[in-house]
């Protein structure tokens, strides 16, 4: 035995949806009409908020520029 543990393969939907994550935000954009607005307005208050609750909907993108920003 070698000590090397192979990671599992992914599930067929885990593997859909990390091919298709980037897609998603360059191709929504219609769909996500406001979502820069809606952030630079969050990382504006004041104070700024000590924590995000990220629900887990989507590809991630919103919560990302919100951690640049905050």
């Amino acid at each position: 035995m070698s000590g090397v543990l192979k990671a599992p393969a992914l599930h067929p939907l885990s593997r859909y949806y990390q091919l298709h994550a980037r897609l998603y935000d360059a191709t929504r954009w219609s769909f996500l009409f406001g979502r820069n607005t809606i952030i630079e307005r969050i990382a504006a208050l004041d104070p700024q908020p000590q924590r995000i609750l990220e629900i887990g909907c989507g590809t991630g993108k919103n919560l990302l520029a919100l951690r640049q920003r905050l």
